[in-house]
């Protein structure tokens, strides 16, 4: 997922202030395709969910949430206002 929202950031022609914002989020997020890749592979979060609190895992979801929340608000406003 990182990766297509870094392309489609990339592939983005912003014609206002929200359309920039958004291409910035997408490419922002994009930047972590290596970790988002690379992380689980290594066995990092195996330790995490082998038991314990786990609060880590609950926060770091929750902040993916907050992240993806304007970029959904944005992109909303992007394909209605492409629609008109």
């Amino acid at each position: 997922m990182a990766l297509s929202t870094f392309f489609t950031g990339l592939s983005m022609r912003p014609k206002n202030r929200a359309d920039k914002w958004l291409k910035a989020l997408l490419m922002i997020h994009g930047a972590f395709y290596l970790s988002c890749t690379f992380m689980p592979i290594t066995g990092m979060f195996a330790r995490m969910s082998s038991g314990g609190d786990g609060i880590g895992g609950r926060l770091a979801l929750v902040a993916w949430c907050a992240y993806f929340l304007p970029v959904g608000i944005l992109s909303f406003l992007h394909f209605r206002l492409r629609k008109r």
